[in-house]
């Protein structure tokens, strides 16, 4: 089979050696439990072997669903974390359904020759994905969901207090304790871990510090390949990836300043009529007035569940060093443009948006970094 492959895809080998070298245990034509995979890759997760079965086909002929759904009830028997089918010909599209359907992944000739070497090598690497991150509120009864934007869902996962009878978290803290029992049952299918409280249990916001009564709370949980993602650099340590988008953030709006400066503090003074940028929630701001320690300032640009959020509140002054001053000209003009937006807008009349912030850490509020209600329970 080996051989075979080599014939067809001279990357894939090359992907199959790069893993095999990173550490990866590849056996050829392997049968487990009474069936047999091209080749399958094993390796060990923190302390658990992780198993992704492969099936190469070659054929010039389109793979179709039903293909898909005996490689998806042979890779369950096999209890394996990741299934990856590798066709010639390509797949029907009822059968990419039927992948998606089963969490089985689909590499043709085309993925083959154009991934390049390393990140095909990544498609044989696991990786923990959780997603959907819901509380579920006792009254009413509905649940509210965490915005998966990552500068915004990095500061509430760390920041939202979870305090009752025996309980006293974070929504990050209650995962980081049960992941290595979610990972045990984890596949490339979603799947939902739930987390009930005790009666009086309530969740605290970490900007209006209000409390409201939660019965529970859930995420979604899933293994995929390392090479369906963008970048896995400093996944480890940086769950939300926000930080390697704040590097770049950064870069496009104050090229003068570095990500570990502006880790350690950076000395801010708001003037009038600038723009800043908080790398920590990925928000753009335009300073309107500053009069001896308050501040007005007006959040031009927060994408939050995919939609623009923008208005005008106070600050206190104490609080600059979340801001980081936009110099860079193609970014200034940018954001001049959508301040011209908001302030022609009545929709955003200063009334309605003031909020007064002196009280929080970094510095905002009026729910703008706040969780989302999605829908009733029944």
């Amino acid at each position: 089979m080996k051989a075979k492959i080599n014939d067809k895809f001279t990357n894939l080998i090359q992907a199959i050696e790069l893993s095999k070298n990173n550490g990866s245990v590849i056996s050829w034509k392997e049968k487990i439990g009474g069936v047999r995979f091209s080749f399958t890759v094993r390796q060990n997760l923190g302390g658990e072997e992780r198993l992704i079965v492969v099936d190469c086909v070659d054929s010039d002929k389109l793979i179709k669903a039903k293909s898909i759904d005996r490689f998806s009830a042979k890779a369950r028997s096999a209890n394996a974390q990741m299934a990856i089918m590798i066709s010639l010909g390509g797949f029907q599209d009822d059968a990419k359904e039927s992948a998606l359907q089963n969490g089985v992944r689909l590499l043709d000739e085309a993925a083959i020759n154009e991934l390049g070497i390393e990140k095909l090598a990544a498609y044989f690497d696991l990786v923990m994905l959780s997603h959907t991150f819901r509380f579920q509120v006792a009254s009413p009864p509905h649940e509210v969901q965490f915005p998966e934007e990552p500068g915004v869902l990095s500061f509430l996962m760390q920041n939202t207090l979870i305090e009752g009878a025996g309980i006293s978290s974070s929504p990050e803290k209650l995962i980081d304790h049960h992941k290595s029992e979610v990972a045990k049952i984890a596949t490339s299918k979603p799947q939902k871990a739930q987390f009930s409280f005790p009666l009086g249990t309530v969740m605290i916001d970490p900007n209006l510090k209000s409390k409201t009564a939660v019965q529970g709370f859930s995420f979604m949980y899933q293994w995929v390949c390392a090479g369906e993602m963008k970048s896995t650099e400093g996944l480890d340590r940086d769950p939300y990836f926000w930080e390697s988008i704040a590097k770049s953030e950064i870069s496009k709006r104050n090229s003068l300043v570095s990500w570990e400066s502006l880790r350690s503090g950076i000395n801010t003074t708001l003037v009038e009529n600038k723009f800043y940028f908080n790398a920590r929630l990925q928000f753009s701001y335009f300073c309107e007035k500053v009069r001896k320690k308050k501040a007005i300032m007006v959040l031009v640009e927060s994408i939050q569940n995919g939609q623009l959020v923008q208005a005008r509140f106070r600050i206190d002054v104490s609080t600059a060093s979340n801001y980081l001053e936009v110099i860079e000209a193609e970014e200034l003009a940018r954001l001049q443009t959508l301040y011209v937006r908001f302030t022609l807008s009545d929709k955003n009349l200063e009334g309605r948006f003031k909020a007064f912030l002196d009280s929080l850490e970094d510095g905002e509020s009026i729910r703008l970094v706040a969780m989302f209600r999605i829908n009733n329970l029944t």
